[in-house]
């Protein structure tokens, strides 16, 4: 804790000298010991590792089994398949990997290459890997610091640590100890951190920490510990696929040796029957179909302009229900903007303010004649307090560089940390005046008069009480107030005199600024108070100024539901987990504290988005489930170390992403209940068949056929439906909740509907048509084949919508898809040659194939009967209202969407 010692302590302390810096042994000495200036890095997986943890999975494992098995028995058609999908899934697996980036990489370039250091009481450039602690550094206007340093020197020394803050006002410097052992980065002012940047002034500093103990490598520490999570869908799909594979292994090798013990002879038909069972209950194509729709949500994302860098990353933001959102930039304007000011009578709005009277006049010419800002091209650059007040006056539509031109400045009295006093002096009107602005406390010391109405009259203790409150109540606004004043010069004096120069001012009045809200910002709010999201807002800024722009947004009521990083910092992590819903407003927090915060959050099993700009916010990214960067302000290692980065930085498009991500995963859902049906429908079938010793209902080739081609096909494009507003109406998404919760009866339902008709055919059709019974094959193939393409527009609608409705044609790409996907099923059946690839090798009529098309509706048909069930129940709920019955409220709840 350097801050809290005086300097000649902290000198003692590292064994250097305030004048001369280290020796050379010394710093040799301090380097051999503490190593090189660096970050520490981690070690890159290679691409061959990659390769073989997917391979090793179980969904890869069982395909490369039944990849062996089918090239023993011959089976090249399959075999050519099954190595296509391992290689796709695989690539997908790796390029997904490879594609997040590492924001360590992006930290490391932060540390500047040089420094200006004495050592022996010479001053030289050295490299910054080279800098050890003791060192005595050179800091100048533009500089970037290299290592973590305490300030033995400032002269109007200001840095930017909005890097690690946050916040972008420029931090003044001073050298005094400062009493408290629990500030945050922000409040420690005589202190200076690595990669924050020097805007002004000059001054000296002693080197406290570098490399990894800097408060930069303190993050890339973070940064190390937290692992890329996997999202809840990742984890549910992973959990089905592999039940889905021991089920598909144990059910082939009953099959196999029920079949084997009843017939040994024909062991190779009893395995091919074995293999056919285990890829019909394998979902081969889900992965590739669960990336590609993921794919087509982040491009939907992407024009809106949130940019998805980790596909997971959508359906996550789907069940999001916290948000933990920076301030600046994010909820408000990251600009300062004149809002109050005050002359004599009552705090009034800015956008009121107007040049009627000499008073006034003066005090708006005062702010944009001591302002070291600047227009030029209709852009106002320089300090972010100094150029608000020029764009309040360019809004008042002054022209702030005419006045500038026509009032030349003479002199400039900067300002320094223990007056916290600017003045200028320049030509007006053919008199010298004076003008100065700052902290009003300090400037009515230096005041003897004020103006009101014109007159100049003298500042009494009562006046001076008045301007007392006012002051209190700009500062209860949370806005950041500044005085005004002037003085008309008369006799020739040292303009360098600062004592003799600021005294006997006329006050002018009062101005107070904040960075505002965000216009769209409050609309959003409602939103996601509606979609059951709670928004909290974690800031580096203080916590009145948090409150303030809180309460403004209706994110709390009072104060108490604020709390700062100083409390944070004494609250064990259970005491936090306990008090975590109760605060909606965190204030001065450090990096630890908003990965702590979050982490709270997640052991109420809470799905938390984090946003972030800085480098300070970037451990807490990973940390989230979801997060997410800022694209315009936020720094490389926040982008990098986020799922999903806003081009607009904008928190609307938060709100639309998570729409969105509600979207997809009630997309996928419809999706992989779709899938289930056709696999399920197939296996029933097939063991069915086989235990009633009828045959091998379907061949390998033609199961892979319709799980790859029918089922991808319909189930990518299903994907790309419109979006339902209704989902921002409801609940989040319960993560923790399977994917198919409420859909097994649905499931079961069509597929036993399915299995008896694929059965029915396969037996007793061909009989009723006067065919022989090879016919049955080519029956169960075709209603196979074609069942699938017809319940699926039933499926991409929903639960509650029929094929009546006017929303059927909306998804125009998804009927393309049908369309296709219905001619290659009519190719397959009548083309020679390749209908021999798929084992039809009867050729069927028109009139019997008509029939088994008719069959192949029914289990939509079954689908629409049942939806009209639920509108029916839905209609009734709506008449009954509050008194609606819980049984029908039970059923609607169960299906969903």
């Amino acid at each position: 804790m350097f801050w809290k010692d005086d300097i000649n302590k902290v000198a003692l302390d590292l064994n250097t000298d305030l004048e001369k810096g280290l020796t050379a042994n010394q710093a040799a000495n301090t380097l051999k010991k503490d190593g090189f200036n660096q970050l520490p890095t981690t070690k890159q997986k290679s691409v061959f590792k990659m390769i073989l943890e997917y391979i090793i999975e179980p969904f890869n494992l069982v395909l490369l089994v039944l990849l062996v098995i089918a090239a023993v028995l011959g089976r090249y058609a399959e075999v050519v398949v099954i190595v296509l999908i391992v290689i796709v899934e695989i690539f997908l697996g790796v390029y997904q990997e490879k594609k997040a980036a590492n924001s360590l990489d992006s930290l490391k370039k932060l540390v500047k290459n040089h420094a200006v250091v004495i050592r022996e009481g010479k001053k030289f450039t050295v490299d910054a890997k080279e800098l050890v602690v003791g060192d005595l550094l050179y800091l100048e206007a533009g500089m970037f610091l290299p290592a973590d340093v305490r300030i033995i020197q400032s002269f109007n020394l200001r840095i930017n640590e909005s890097i690690l803050t946050g916040e972008s006002n420029l931090v003044i410097k001073t050298i005094a100890p400062l009493n408290n052992d629990s500030l945050g980065i922000g409040d420690r002012t005589n202190m200076g951190f690595m990669s924050t940047m020097v805007a002004t002034g000059s001054g000296l500093a002693i080197v406290v920490a570098t490399g990894k103990n800097t408060e930069i490598g303190k993050i890339t520490k973070l940064l190390q510990e937290e692992k890329e999570k996997k999202s809840p869908l990742s984890k549910q799909i992973t959990w089905l696929i592999t039940i889905i594979c021991i089920l598909a292994i144990l059910l082939g090798v009953i099959i196999f040796c029920i079949q084997y013990f009843v017939n040994k002879e024909y062991w190779a038909e009893s395995l091919i029957f074995a293999v056919a069972l285990a890829i019909a209950i394998i979902p081969e194509g889900l992965n590739v179909i669960v990336t590609v729709s993921l794919s087509l949500g982040s491009r939907r994302m992407a024009k809106k302009n949130a940019i998805v860098k980790r596909l997971n990353a959508v359906e996550t933001l789907g069940q999001v229900n916290v948000i933990c959102s920076d301030k600046t930039g994010t909820l408000t304007e990251n600009r300062m903007t004149v809002q109050k000011y005050w002359l004599h009578d009552e705090v009034q709005d800015a956008v009121n303010f107007d040049q009627e009277t000499q008073q006034e006049k003066l005090f708006i010419q005062s702010l944009v004649l001591d302002n070291n800002s600047s227009v030029a091209d209709q852009k106002i650059t320089g300090d972010p307090t100094e150029a608000a007040l020029l764009k309040w006056a360019e809004d008042l539509k002054i022209n702030s560089r005419q006045i500038q031109k026509k009032y030349r400045r003479i002199h400039e009295l900067p300002f320094d940390s223990d007056r916290k006093l600017m003045s200028t002096i320049n030509n007006y009107d053919g008199q010298k005046y004076l003008f100065i602005k700052g902290a009003p406390d300090k400037l009515i010391k230096v005041c003897t008069h004020i103006l009101i109405d014109n007159k100049k009259i003298k500042l009494t203790k009562e006046l001076k009480s008045t301007i007392t409150r006012k002051i209190a109540t700009l500062s209860d606004q949370a806005l950041r107030v500044l005085g005004a004043g002037y003085r008309v010069i008369i006799k020739e004096h040292d303009f360098n005199d600062v004592a003799y120069m600021e005294r006997s001012l006329i006050f002018l009045g009062l101005v107070g600024m904040i960075d505002p809200p965000r216009k769209e910002v409050k609309s959003a709010l409602i939103t996601t108070q509606g979609a059951g999201i709670t928004t909290k807002m974690i800031t580096g800024d203080h916590l009145n100024t948090a409150v303030a722009i809180g309460k403004e947004l209706n994110l709390l009521k009072n104060k108490d539901q604020a709390i700062s990083g100083e409390k944070i910092e004494r609250l064990t992590d259970k005491k936090l987990q306990q008090s975590i819903h109760k605060y909606q407003v965190f204030a001065r927090v450090s990096p630890e504290h908003k990965v702590r915060i979050i982490k709270a959050l997640q052991a109420h099993k809470d799905i938390v988005s984090m946003t972030g700009d800085g480098v300070n916010d970037a451990p807490s990214l990973k940390a989230a489930n979801i997060g997410v960067a800022m694209g315009i302000t936020g720094t490389d290692v926040a982008k990098e170390a986020a799922q999903v980065v806003l081009t607009d930085d904008n928190f609307s498009t938060i709100v639309d992403a998570i729409e969105e991500g509600r979207n997809i995963y009630n997309k996928l859902k419809r999706i992989i209940c779709f899938i289930i049906i056709t696999n399920l429908s197939q296996v029933l079938a097939i063991i069915i068949a086989s235990l009633l010793r009828w045959g091998n209902l379907l061949t390998p080739l033609q199961i892979l056929w319709i799980n790859l081609i029918v089922e991808s096909v319909l189930s990518i494009t299903m994907s790309m439906g419109p979006n339902s507003p209704k989902l921002m109406r409801q609940k989040p998404i319960n993560g923790r909740e399977s994917i198919l919760k409420g859909s097994w009866k649905f499931i079961i339902f069509v597929g036993v509907i399915l299995a008896a008709l694929l059965l029915v055919s396969f037996k007793f059709l061909p009989e009723q048509l006067g065919y022989a019974n090879d016919h049955g094959f080519i029956y169960a193939f075709i209603i196979m084949v074609n069942a699938p393409v017809f319940y699926s527009i039933a499926f991409s609608l929903g639960r509650h919508e029929t094929i009546f409705t006017s929303k059927i044609f909306e998804n125009r790409a998804f009927y393309v898809s049908v369309l296709i996907s219905f001619v290659l099923n009519v190719l397959i059946i009548f083309v020679p040659g390749l209908n021999d690839v798929f084992g039809v090798k009867i050729q069927v009529s028109f009139v019997e194939w008509i029939i088994c098309i008719a069959i192949a509706v029914i289990p939509t048909a079954c689908l629409e009967v049942f939806k009209f069930f639920l509108k029916g129940l839905k209609k009734l709920q709506g008449k009954q209202g509050k008194k609606s019955h819980k049984v029908i409220d039970k059923i609607l709840e169960k299906t969903g969407d």
